[in-house]
């Protein structure tokens, strides 16, 4: 499968799951808003049930480093991308100015605004624009501490492996819906 397709259908868990959440919590509104209109038809009427989402119908599954960035973002932000931190981190990913400015020094080029981590697709990008170079072998430890320095103070890498293993179940029970919808054809 190429990048973009893997690209969307990581965007596409996100809008679903922050959606899901604001629905827990009832907020329909900033699940609309925020999840954009690639999820806006699985978001349910009210936060008592509602529709299945749409699961793409694509029997591949993410990758480990693709869950691992799902990881990041729900530690993060609870994949809300349009959270504003207390260090003017942005986005999906929290995104800081100086990550930015080192995303765009590494490019040779000002590609990136900071208003660009508002955006999953660029955040995704800068992330992995960042890990090429300084991580090149993907090594998720290293990821971990290279996004969030004085993380380990706080429990962020357990928190992320948490999360790992929270994405992988949602991960396992998307493809277990797309092998039932594929043995029901």
């Amino acid at each position: 499968m190429d990048m973009k397709k893997r690209n969307d259908i990581m965007i596409f868990m996100c809008g679903v799951m922050f959606a899901a959440a604001c629905c827990l919590s009832g907020s329909r509104l900033a699940a609309e808003q925020a999840a954009g209109p690639a999820t806006a038809s699985v978001i349910p009427e009210t936060n008592h049930g509602g529709a299945d989402p749409e699961i793409p119908n694509d029997p591949d599954v993410l990758n480990d480093w693709e869950i691992f960035q799902m990881a990041i973002m729900k530690t993060e932000s609870g994949f809300d991308p349009s959270v504003v931190g207390t260090s003017n981190d942005r986005g999906v990913m929290q995104i800081t100015p100086i990550y930015v400015r080192e995303v765009n020094r590494l490019l040779g080029e000002n590609r990136y605004t900071h208003d660009d981590a508002f955006s999953v697709t660029k955040s995704i990008e800068m992330f992995n624009i960042m890990q090429s170079r300084k991580n090149p072998h993907n090594d998720m430890s290293r990821a971990v501490r290279g996004h969030n320095p004085g993380g380990s103070a706080n429990g962020y890498s357990k928190k992320v492996k948490d999360n790992i293993e929270f994405i992988k179940r949602m991960e396992a029970a998307r493809a277990e819906i797309i092998r039932m919808r594929s043995d029901n054809i």
